[in-house]
């Protein structure tokens, strides 16, 4: 029952690390696809966003054709403050803050955690797999005694 569960545990695991590395793969992705085909805005801060105890920035920019695009960024810059951001003139709403935080950080972090969350079930699984073949590899205490008379 026991190595049971903790198949499913590990299963359950990989499909975590699965989800947080797709994820990963997505978001950088889309920042490649924002920084070789995006075209550059200046942003402005028209107002914050309360949620929880945090106050997030609701950027605003224009579009080359004249078309006002809205978004809310995670954190960053005050009230009134201007903004490089990078769009993607084929969905104007996938916009970004055009800095390396806001590009890349977000991505290399989940990536650098779903590594972790994946190979770690693989050395723990490792680690059993060596253990269970130290144990059935083992000679036992009576053969051995018997060795030692002859």
């Amino acid at each position: 029952m026991g190595k049971r569960i903790m198949t499913i545990v590990t299963i359950l695991w990989l499909g975590l690390a699965a989800l947080i590395l797709g994820h990963a793969t997505v978001n950088a992705a889309r920042s490649y696809r924002l920084t070789t085909r995006g075209i550059q805005a200046d942003a402005v801060v028209q107002s914050m966003t309360q949620r929880r105890r945090e106050f997030y920035p609701n950027l605003v920019f224009t579009l080359r054709s004249g078309e006002s695009i809205r978004f809310d960024s995670v954190s960053g810059p005050r009230l009134g403050d201007h903004v490089s951001v990078l769009y993607d003139p084929a969905d104007p709403k996938l916009v970004k803050v055009n800095t390396t935080q806001a590009l890349w950080i977000a991505p290399l972090v989940e990536a650098i955690v779903g590594a972790v969350l994946f190979l770690l079930p693989g050395l723990l699984l490792l680690r059993s797999l060596r253990s269970d073949d130290s144990t059935e590899t083992a000679p036992s205490p009576r053969g051995s005694g018997a060795e030692g008379q002859g």
